[in-house]
């Protein structure tokens, strides 16, 4: 008798048991931990950028979906977006009881997750291999928290993976690159056995939560990494003005062999081709996330490769600037404060103040590019730049779209999207068209306008998805028609185009977007 009670509790038990986990509708590692919540709410995007309408809406009960080279199904139902280039947002409210979580995202290609509202994990746009990032959330109080995964997809093989669990080891640091926010938190550095960071990456790394100072010599930086002929990404995100104070920065970046730049999705230093040196950019860094990467590429013989920025915010202990760098931009007041406003608009007596004026610049012509008489395309040819040829760049017009430049004696006007500066940027260079004292406003214009913080490409429609038609030079003002539904792209007017421009990038200097 006492043998069959025992039985009957143990089977109420079981039935206790799996009947909580069907009522929540949790996937096993969902519920270790002590985590528990309902179904997700899923939208699918036709586009990688979640902007529009949804093309379908639906529930799902965890996110766990490799779709691999096919269009996202969810549950078995056709969503209708395409193979390639969509995206998709999950959203749910999670109850956690108190203690530590560690987060795992599997992905390709790229995601956000949010805990709580705040973004721990920012792996976006993301890589176009398989990886996965891991970050850790404390969950001071028991309680319901809203969880947020953002998806994207641009080619080849999909797949979203998110779980998470007490964690029973040492915490993570506060971000787990390439996510995250957070002052202190790491570089993610990701190492290939191969010129063109192609295929995964054969050795994975942190880096201290300061710019990149690494110098190997001759020889591997770990792993199976060679000692030439290989490749190496480096990522960080920062959060302003949490992270890092809003204003204007200079980067100064320096390897052995070649690298890029970039911030979130502009490309600010390339010298991927060439044997760079020393490269510095000013930066204005506007509220939100940013993340930070660096791309380098070593051929032979000694390898190095070096990042710092001034002021120094975010970077614990601070990197030395090398030898031989321009003088910092600094910012209002002289002091290393951060700039007040929204930074970098020389003509409003707030923010940067900008870099006194150089002699030239070198830059390298990257078509056959017409020299003209004066700053547009209606002035005569003078002269014909080869492709690849270096020039001398003198100044810029007032519209910051000609560049007057030196070829061989030659002096004119030539486009300025068509030529590479080597060194520094355009808003280092003095006006010398003359038809416009530099302390003179633009033109008035009818409408909303906006300046550009970056050399910002112009697309056909509002998306990455959509085919470049021109770029838009750093400082340019353009005229702004609208705006996406999604509030991130404007619809702007550049010279005799009309396109689309990540919205991020400007800041409106009249009028207002309503």
């Amino acid at each position: 008798m006492r043998t069959l009670s025992r039985v009957l509790l143990i089977g109420v038990l079981c039935a206790a048991l799996v009947g909580g986990l069907w009522m929540t509708g949790l996937t096993p590692i969902e519920a270790t931990g002590g985590a528990r919540g309902s179904s997700w709410t899923v939208q699918v995007f036709n586009n990688p950028d979640l902007a529009g309408g949804p093309v379908w809406t639906g529930v799902t009960p965890s996110v766990n979906y490799t779709w691999g080279a096919g269009a996202p199904v969810i549950n078995g139902a056709v969503t209708g977006a395409p193979a390639d280039n969509f995206s998709v947002r999950f959203d749910s409210s999670v109850f956690f009881t108190a203690g530590n979580y560690r987060f795992t995202l599997q992905v390709d290609d790229g995601a956000r997750v949010y805990v709580n509202n705040l973004l721990l994990i920012n792996n976006w746009p993301g890589s176009s291999t398989y990886h996965q990032v891991q970050a850790d959330y404390n969950f001071t109080t028991d309680g319901t928290y809203p969880i947020r995964v953002e998806y994207r997809e641009s080619v080849g093989d999909a797949t979203v993976i998110l779980t998470w669990a007490l964690s029973v080891g040492p915490p993570l640091p506060t971000s787990t690159p390439p996510g995250g926010g957070g002052g202190t938190g790491p570089w993610l550095a990701e190492y290939f056995n191969n010129l063109d960071l192609a295929g995964s990456p054969v050795f994975t790394t942190n880096l201290p939560a300061t710019g990149i100072n690494q110098n190997w010599g001759q020889g591997s930086p770990g792993g199976a990494v060679p000692a030439d002929n290989f490749s190496a990404r480096f990522t960080r995100t920062l959060n302003v003005p949490t992270d890092i104070p809003e204003g204007t920065y200079v980067f100064y970046v320096k390897a052995d062999d070649n690298y890029r730049f970039t911030i979130d999705v502009t490309t600010l230093v390339d010298k991927w081709d060439s044997f760079g040196e020393l490269g510095a950019v000013h930066v204005a860094l506007l509220p939100g996330p940013h993340t930070f990467k660096l791309e380098y590429r070593e051929r032979s013989a000694d390898a190095s490769v070096f990042l710092t920025w001034s002021p120094p915010n975010g970077q614990n202990p601070v990197l030395d600037i090398p030898p031989g760098a321009p003088s910092p931009y600094e910012v209002a007041g002289g002091t290393g404060a951060p700039a007040t406003g929204t930074g970098g608009d020389t003509g409003s007596g707030t923010g940067a103040v900008p870099p006194p004026p150089v002699t030239g610049l070198e830059g390298v012509t990257q078509a056959n590019l017409r020299i003209r008489s004066g700053p547009g395309g209606s002035n005569s040819t003078i002269a014909v730049i080869p492709y690849k040829r270096s020039v001398t760049v003198l100044g810029i017009d007032y519209s910051r779209t000609w560049f007057q430049v030196n070829y061989q004696g030659t002096i004119g006007w030539s486009y300025a999207p068509w030529i590479m500066l080597i060194e520094g940027n355009d808003r280092m260079l003095p006006y010398t068209d003359g038809t416009i004292p530099p302390s003179e406003p633009p033109p008035a214009t009818v409408g909303v306008i906006g300046q550009a913080y970056g050399n910002i490409r112009l697309r056909s429609g509002p998306g990455m998805q959509f085919p470049r038609i021109a770029r838009i030079i750093w400082g340019t003002r353009v005229q702004i028609l609208g705006r996406s539904s999604s509030l991130l792209w404007y619809k702007v007017q550049y010279g005799d185009q009309v396109g689309w421009s990540y919205a991020r990038w400007y800041r409106i200097v009249q009028g207002e977007i309503t």
